[in-house]
């Protein structure tokens, strides 16, 4: 989307905007909001998190970052996902803008021996949101499949 686009220049490095952004609370506030709206950053990050975040986003080139979200947009593994044999565990947010819930869902359907966790309220960031929550899951589902 364009806003998220102009978003991402204005906090890239070289740009003028950034530097004044950055160092104001009340404008770095702002942009955190327009990229909590997009996703990209948690929702319910503290502003410190958000400000790290926010840097590190500003050292991608935006418009890299951009064709990369367009070619993740159109790929498509749901050809090769009935091959996998392999146990697996399908975690999703139900709230996540980058990957719905549904086409998660519908992944796990396509995968022989998946199990699925759906996380209530849960975005795109679920490991920085829910840490606790995904470290018990993942290793009751290892202890199940025998890893550990």
């Amino acid at each position: 989307p364009k806003p998220l686009l102009r978003a991402l220049r204005l906090a890239s490095p070289g740009h003028v905007i950034a530097r004044t952004t950055l160092k104001r609370s009340r404008l770095r506030r702002g942009l955190t909001m327009l990229l909590q709206a997009y996703g990209v950053v948690p929702e319910n990050a503290e502003q410190a998190t958000a400000d790290r975040m926010l840097e590190r986003f500003g050292q991608l080139d935006a418009h890299a970052w951009a064709r990369t979200l367009e070619a993740l947009a159109e790929h498509d593994a749901s050809p090769v996902l009935g091959s996998i044999t392999t146990r697996t565990l399908v975690i999703a947010g139900d709230s996540d803008p980058f990957t719905p819930l549904s086409q998660a869902q519908q992944m796990a359907r396509n995968l022989r021996h998946s199990e699925t966790m759906i996380v209530r309220g849960g975005g795109h960031y679920l490991p920085v949101d829910f840490p606790d929550l995904l470290n018990l899951r993942i290793e009751r589902f290892f202890h199940d499949v025998g890893i550990c």
